[in-house]
């Protein structure tokens, strides 16, 4: 008990003194994954478990230090909303007005990223349009998305769309 509040958060060692009250013979069910703080504020999971019948009034505890996997958590979610972020910026945002056309364009992906893309731009005899599906969902197919419509807009300036997806097979497929 001495120990534990030398390590626990006051709160967290009442909890840990209110469970260890309740274990007997006759109830040593196992105390679900909770989280507990430490004095330094670290988050640890604590699983509990009450001893096999040579010590009814004792349990065994396990603590694993959850606070570096929180933090890893919100770091790639700090990261996946950047991404979120980048691939929104690189669909074009205003309506295409030329040559007698208006296009307007919106993808909405099934997950905060996907391989859905498109693109247009206005070249000086006309416009391009790019339509996308990279199979599948998440990172991997976005950035595959980002760097087909990055290739087609180098590949499709001075190319028919035939020579555009012959020679984007040839820069790309390697990759894959």
């Amino acid at each position: 008990s001495s120990r534990a509040a030398e390590i626990f958060a006051p709160a967290e060692v009442e909890l840990l003194r209110t469970v260890l009250g309740n274990v007997t013979l006759e109830t040593p069910i196992p105390w679900n994954v909770q989280l507990v703080t430490t004095q330094s504020g670290r988050t640890l999971e604590a699983s509990m478990v009450a001893l096999a019948n040579s010590a009814p009034d004792r349990a065994s505890f396990q603590f694993i230090d959850a606070t570096e996997r929180e933090i890893v958590r919100a770091q790639y979610a700090a990261e996946r909303s950047r991404a979120v972020e980048i691939q929104a910026a690189l669909v074009p945002h205003e309506t295409l007005n030329t040559a007698g056309y208006e296009i307007p364009g919106r993808s909405m992906a099934s997950r905060a990223l996907g391989g859905d893309c498109y693109d247009w731009y206005a070249r000086p005899d006309g416009f391009s349009v790019s339509l996308g599906d990279v199979m599948g969902k998440g990172t991997g197919p976005s950035i595959l998305a980002a760097t087909l419509r990055a290739s087609l807009r180098l590949s499709g300036e001075t190319r028919t769309p035939a020579r555009t997806l012959g020679h984007l097979a040839t820069v790309v497929a390697p990759d894959l």
